[in-house]
């Protein structure tokens, strides 16, 4: 659980960063606290994706995770691109910081949900299974018979 938090503050905290140099040099017009506040906010359509992906978890089909990916970080990365296009002069600026925020964004995506995916297979094994300790059954010839007075 900690390296998940800590995985997501350093996308969140470096990708802002990153965008925000990028940003600095391509003369796109915004401070770091809105690209800060854009990619936090970006964060909630990941969130969407890998709740109902690991809801939803079917063991080596990947069609339902790849749908949602498109669905919902698409999304996500439209809304932070329409901001970006909003502040930006060059035609040829926009594409380089537009393109390279969208593939951030969708690429940790694809990164958080591979980089744990075995856990969750883990644990949908260990709920879908059987219990660990088997119980012995009882036979009625096991059963020792009691001596009435």
């Amino acid at each position: 659980m900690g390296t998940a938090f800590g995985v997501c503050f350093t996308y969140w905290i470096g990708g802002a960063v990153f965008v925000w140099v990028l940003s600095y040099i391509s003369n796109v017009h915004i401070a770091l606290l809105q690209i800060m506040s854009m990619m936090g906010y970006g964060l909630f359509g990941p969130c969407i994706v890998l709740f109902l992906s690991t809801i939803i978890h079917t063991s080596h089909d990947h069609l339902f995770f790849y749908s949602m990916w498109a669905i919902f970080g698409g999304l996500s990365s439209l809304r932070m691109i329409s901001i970006i296009l909003s502040r930006t002069q060059g035609q040829s600026q926009r594409l380089l910081v537009c393109g390279v925020l969208a593939a951030l964004h969708l690429l940790f995506l694809i990164y958080l949900h591979f980089a744990y995916h075995q856990i969750v297979e883990e644990l949908s094994e260990v709920f879908d299974s059987k219990p660990v300790v088997q119980q012995p059954e009882a036979k009625l010839d096991d059963i020792p018979a009691t001596k009435s007075n």
